[in-house]
């Protein structure tokens, strides 16, 4: 009990009741929270080269483009995950593109030109290019990242909700700057995903032969029916097992 407070150097004051949990005692903000700390921590743990020998060995060569890429993807989905933001209601969509936004506005807080947003014009319409300065993840980035990682740790650790929630909704909030962007961000929206997959079938002879579906929305349901093949009970017990997983968007 005689422990300080890390941040503050003073008495710790908040802590986990017996029946309290990280989900009931942070609520709403628990999910996005919890994955920017995941992606935080893999975000650091890219700059040391024991992790990289443990994860890719032998191919130190390609180290540096895959710890680049890494970067890239998560902070530019922080951009592009704009769409999932809501301004009626000010909540985010999706707990895991919070995340990401998060994480982006650290690296643009840490400064040094690390994060460049750069607007223009495409086809006569408002348009972005996204930069990120791949010289400065191992000094710039790393340090900024552990030291909002440590903060993250330690409000979670000591179930310091109020500070907690005001330190990572002070990275999540979306400033002017950032509404103009979400509506390039729509202007531009391309179609999502839709995947197809083919099958593999055994011919009386014995020979494995390709199935291959057109691609267009028949396609995909003639792809499910035929991947799909057993009896209605069969098929039922695997839907029952997951459908709780597609929930929300069945009900769009």
């Amino acid at each position: 009990k005689d422990m300080p407070h890390p941040l503050t150097g003073g008495p710790i004051t908040t802590w986990y009741e017996p029946t309290e949990t990280w989900g009931s005692k942070f609520g709403k903000v628990s999910s996005g929270y919890e994955e920017c700390r995941a992606d935080g921590v893999a975000l650091y743990l890219s700059t040391f080269e024991e992790c990289l020998e443990i994860l890719l060995p032998g191919r130190k060569e390609v180290w540096d483009d895959i710890v680049y890429g890494m970067w890239l993807q998560t902070t530019f989905s922080g951009l592009t995950g704009l769409k999932y933001y809501s301004p009626e209601t000010q909540e985010w969509g999706q707990a895991h593109v919070c995340a990401s936004f998060a994480l982006l506005q650290v690296l643009i807080e840490a400064g040094n030109g690390m994060i460049k947003i750069e607007e223009t014009t495409k086809d006569g319409k408002p348009y972005m290019y996204y930069h990120l300065d791949r010289t400065q993840i191992h000094t710039t980035g790393k340090k900024a990242i552990g030291e909002f990682l440590r903060k993250l740790q330690i409000y979670k650790s000591l179930g310091e909700v109020e500070e907690g929630t005001k330190f990572f909704e002070g990275y999540t909030k979306v400033n002017e700057d950032f509404l103009r962007y979400r509506t390039i961000v729509l202007e531009n929206k391309t179609p999502d995903w839709v995947e197809l997959q083919h099958d593999f079938k055994r011919t009386d002879d014995g020979n494995v032969e390709y199935v291959k579906f057109e691609e267009s929305f028949e396609g995909i349901i003639k792809s499910q029916v035929y991947h799909y093949r057993d009896t209605f009970e069969d098929v039922y017990a695997v839907w029952s097992l997951y459908k709780d997983h597609f929930k929300y968007k069945a009900s769009q």
